[in-house]
């Protein structure tokens, strides 16, 4: 396993698997730098930032499953902070769909842009605090990983849980891919679906009684 972190909270991760030395911890420095710090030889690889480093994270997760490998992404984009999706390939709802959802429902698409912008800059960095309880539960999840693999990337392929960091409340949510997505496969027409079929089916009197 290759844990890529920047900022408290992956220090604070790093502290608690300190023992265990089949982890690879490994400071993000930039996205230029990431074919020199990238393990080829890991099967599962985490990125966990205090920083929404969107671009970074869409690289990674390239390299890690064109090796046919696992990717997690553990962000915090305050006040939020969202584990996952867990990224296999050929499965729905990847990192690259998740942020494109992001950005087709938020009614600030435009500042969120500017702020994923923003701290792809590699000069730009902000650490935050972390609430102690945050970082034992990401550590608990991961330890949880690494004894039941299987398990857990059956249960979260695709999935996110994203907790507000100010008032406590958690939502957890299916990623439901974007169509011809180049990371997860998802390669259907959009001319087959929705709507642009409702000729066809009227004319084949589907929907007559």
């Amino acid at each position: 396993m290759q844990i890529f972190i920047q900022g408290n909270l992956g220090n604070q991760v790093k502290e608690l698997q300190k023992d265990d030395h089949n982890i690879i911890f490994t400071p993000i420095q930039s996205e230029n730098d990431l074919e020199q710090s990238y393990d080829p030889y890991q099967q599962i690889y985490i990125m966990i930032t205090d920083n929404p480093l969107v671009d970074f994270g869409k690289t990674l997760e390239k390299m890690v499953l064109k090796d046919n490998k696992i990717f997690i992404p553990i962000i915090i984009s305050f006040p939020y902070l969202t584990l996952g999706p867990l990224s296999v390939k050929g499965s729905e709802g990847c990192f690259h769909c998740s942020i494109d959802r992001l950005l087709q429902h938020d009614p600030s698409r435009n500042l969120l842009q500017d702020t994923h912008q923003h701290y792809n800059l590699e000069e730009n960095e902000n650490t935050v605090g972390i609430h102690p309880a945050d970082t034992l539960t990401i550590s608990n999840w991961i330890n949880n990983l690494k004894v039941a693999r299987d398990e857990v990337v059956e249960n979260w392929k695709g999935k996110i849980s994203r907790l507000n960091l100010y008032d406590r409340s958690l939502v957890s949510s299916q990623v439901i891919g974007v169509s011809n997505c180049e990371i997860c496969g998802i390669k259907q027409d959009i001319k087959k679906k929705s709507y642009v079929n409702m000729k066809k089916y009227l004319e084949e009197g589907i929907f007559q009684l």
